[in-house]
C-alpha cells in the first residue's frame, strides 16, 4: 500500500462512511433499539483495546527478532508504534462515542440524530481501519 494512502485511509474511509450516510440517508430515523447498537459497540470497543494492548506489549517484547530489527533500521518501527496508538485512540474515542450514544433518546426524534449518527458513523469506521491496518501489518510481522 502507498506510504500516503496507508496514513490517511482510516481517516478517508471514516469520512467516506459518513458523507454516504449525510447524503443518502439522513432522512431515515433511527430506532429506538440503536441503543443496543450502541451497547454492543462500546464492548467489543473495550475488548479491541485489550488486544491492541497486548499485541503492543508483544510486538516491544520481541525486538529482538529479525523482522523487528529490520523495521528498525528502516524507520518503519515508530511508524507501526504509532498505528497501534492510533488504534487504541479511535478505539477510545468509539467506546466514548457509544457512551453518549446510549445516552441519547431516540425514542423522540431530533433533527440532529442524523448527524449524530453520522459522527458516530466516522469514528466506527475509523476505528475499524485503523485495527484493520494494524492487523494486517502484525499478521505479516508474526508470519515472518
Amino acid at each position: 500500500m502507498d506510504k500516503k494512502v496507508e496514513r490517511w485511509f482510516p481517516l478517508l474511509i471514516g469520512v467516506l462512511t459518513a458523507a454516504f450516510y449525510i447524503y443518502f440517508l439522513r432522512n431515515y430515523f433511527l430506532p429506538s433499539s440503536v441503543k443496543d447498537l450502541f451497547s454492543s459497540t462500546m464492548q467489543i470497543s473495550s475488548i479491541l483495546i485489550g488486544f491492541l494492548i497486548t499485541a503492543l506489549s508483544i510486538l516491544v517484547t520481541i525486538e529482538d527478532k529479525k523482522i523487528i530489527q529490520q523495521l528498525k533500521r528502516m524507520g518503519l518501527y515508530n511508524k507501526l508504534l504509532n498505528y497501534f496508538m492510533d488504534a487504541t485512540k479511535w478505539s477510545f474515542c468509539l467506546v466514548i462515542a457509544s457512551s453518549i450514544g446510549l445516552l441519547i433518546n431516540f425514542d423522540v426524534q431530533q433533527s440532529w440524530h442524523s448527524s449524530a449518527f453520522a459522527a458516530w458513523l466516522f469514528v466506527l469506521t475509523t476505528t475499524m481501519s485503523s485495527c484493520y491496518r494494524v492487523i494486517d501489518i502484525f499478521a505479516d510481522i508474526i508470519r515472518s
